[in-house]
């Protein structure tokens, strides 16, 4: 099996064109929170977002149209994101959001991002209880992924799902959830601890976490991956 064919089987659960799959990366500093979230629509999904994105109907997609759908996705996603400190609701406020859509700007049928990134600040200590759960579920969705970062002064532990346990995706502080929830009571929630790094070192890294981060690369290499899957498929 070539490395190509190899690469489009480990990317197949992000590339899929039937469904739309979300990744959460949450940066945990000592006196603010960066939540990095990003919803990937696949193929088929994405032509009725697309649609939804040309307002005046005309079957191209401005840049203003584009923006206009971001802001309001956002907007969306805020109500759906609980993020607690130490206990305390933490609203959450997106100030940039960034609708990808690649070299395709028709209502055609093609898979694209939003990325939205959020800065809340949190009280210094030495250190805090976060929770992060989302409730968003762009059907039909796929896969829900949440990563926990340490950032630069602290250190990440005690990490766990909330009530519904997700699956650990081979990588310390990632969890993974497929398909919707079962019912309005589960949770696709994490917890846990970060505190201070006394001793000032830059934290230690998790290799296998950078799977889904930087969103923005996985949106290229999976925009890259489907495009040459459909290839592969026509021949």
């Amino acid at each position: 099996m070539s490395a190509l064919a190899l690469f489009l089987l480990w990317l197949h659960p992000l590339v899929t064109p039937l469904a739309n799959n979300q990744y959460i990366k949450v940066s945990a500093f000592p006196d603010r929170i960066r939540l990095a979230y990003t919803v990937w629509f696949g193929e088929t999904p994405a032509q009725a977002e697309r649609r939804q994105m040309d307002t005046n109907h005309d079957g191209a997609i401005t840049a203003e149209e584009a923006r206009a759908f971001g802001r309001a996705y956002a907007r969306t996603v805020e109500q759906k994101v609980l993020l607690t400190v130490d206990e305390k609701p933490l609203p959450v406020r997106f100030e940039e959001s960034l609708v990808g859509l690649g070299t395709e700007r028709s209502t055609r049928a093609a898979a694209f991002s939003v990325d939205l990134v959020a800065t809340l600040a949190i009280p210094p200590a030495s250190g805090h209880r976060i929770a992060i759960e989302t409730r968003l579920e762009p059907l039909p969705l796929g896969e829900t992924d949440i990563v926990l970062d340490e950032a630069p002064g602290t250190r990440i532990a005690d990490a766990r799902p909330g009530v519904t346990r997700g699956t650990p995706n081979s990588a310390p502080l990632t969890f993974t959830w497929t398909g919707p929830r079962h019912s309005d009571l589960e949770q696709r929630q994490v917890r846990f601890l970060m505190t201070r790094d006394a001793s000032g070192d830059e934290p230690h890294a998790h290799p296998k976490n950078r799977r889904v981060w930087p969103f923005g690369l996985v949106g290229t290499l999976a925009g890259a991956a489907l495009a040459l899957w459909q290839i592969f498929r026509k021949r």
